[in-house]
């Protein structure tokens, strides 16, 4: 995939484009905007992390039982505070909130799911992280007023996610294209890099955290097999990074159903619903091994599926061996 030349167009200028496109689209330039600060902030307290005594834990678990970094907790907070104060949002639901937020505002209003950091515990290992954000649009005032409401895919408007690596990265899905960003510290500006990004066809590399290969059922061990046999592993074990590699060069990622893990291990609306309609607004398929998760209503805010996704043709296959 080639980047861009010059000159450069910032985020800014690629949102003044969605506007002229669809006035409409005027709150979700402003929930855009929100993001890309938060990513910003985000991303300058991750860069002092080691130094501030940022890398460890809270001594608090989330509702997945997991603990919950300080990391976790002031991306959360940042998330939060940005987003409100667009007085767009109805409805947030968070990995490290047990139950959502629910403001009511006019219609139309928002409802956002945020994973805040995704792979935090790898932090004090400086690998790659990254947030991931879902955004719905609400019509209806019932929805808008009931405060344990969850959006159908259909009301899905934009997914986004950021990286945190030797860049940091925003990748906006929207008006049916997905395109990313790099950030310019010195002038702390998106400028974007990659224009309606379209996910290879063919698969390079394939991501799967080999370790449960004794736990997974017979089907799913033929198919490790086989990508083993056909392509290059690569796994970071942050979802976001793996991702991110796979949508720009050709891959998949497996986080399949197993022992320890029956429904699988990744949340529905705060990760693989925002991935999945960035995967498919960029040519690739998603699908938790028996359907489409865009397709599936989810029956509470934190539940779990297994996840296969990434370049069409190798996603194809390995649904057609399970």
């Amino acid at each position: 995939m080639k980047l861009m030349q010059t000159p450069a167009q910032t985020l800014d200028d690629f949102l003044s484009q969605i506007k002229d496109l669809n006035p409409t689209n005027l709150d979700l330039i402003r929930i855009i905007k929100a993001i890309s600060i938060s990513a910003i902030d985000i991303k300058e307290i991750i860069e002092t992390a080691p130094i501030s005594n940022m890398t460890g834990s809270t001594g608090k678990t989330n509702i997945h039982k997991e603990e919950i970094q300080l990391l976790d907790n002031s991306a959360n907070t940042i998330f939060v505070e940005n987003l409100m104060e667009t007085q767009l949002i109805s409805h947030i639901v968070s990995e490290e909130l047990q139950d959502p937020l629910h403001k009511p505002t006019n219609s139309p209003s928002y409802f956002v799911s945020i994973d805040p950091v995704d792979g935090s515990s790898n932090i004090t290992s400086s690998i790659t992280i990254g947030s991931i954000l879902g955004i719905w649009k609400l019509d209806n005032s019932e929805q808008i007023n009931d405060n344990l409401f969850i959006p159908n895919s259909p009301q899905m408007i934009a997914a986004i996610y950021t990286i945190y690596g030797p860049s940091t990265i925003l990748v906006i899905a929207c008006n049916s294209m997905v395109n990313a960003f790099a950030l310019n510290p010195a002038k702390k500006a998106f400028i974007q890099t990659h224009k309606n990004i379209k996910t290879p066809n063919e698969c390079k590399y394939y991501s799967v955290n080999e370790n449960y290969f004794l736990k997974w059922t017979n089907k799913t061990q033929k198919t490790i097999s086989f990508l083993r046999d056909n392509y290059s592993l690569r796994y970071v074990g942050s979802l976001i990074a793996d991702f991110h590699r796979n949508l720009l060069n050709g891959g998949i990622f497996l986080y399949p159903e197993n022992k320890d893990y029956p429904n699988g291990k990744l949340r529905l609306l705060y990760e693989i619903l925002p991935l999945s309609y960035i995967i498919e607004n960029a040519g690739g398929i998603a699908s938790t091994g028996k359907a489409n998760p865009l397709t599936i209503k989810p029956s509470h805010h934190h539940q779990k599926t297994p996840l296969i996704i990434g370049s069409k043709k190798i996603v194809t296959k390995i649904l057609s061996m399970l």
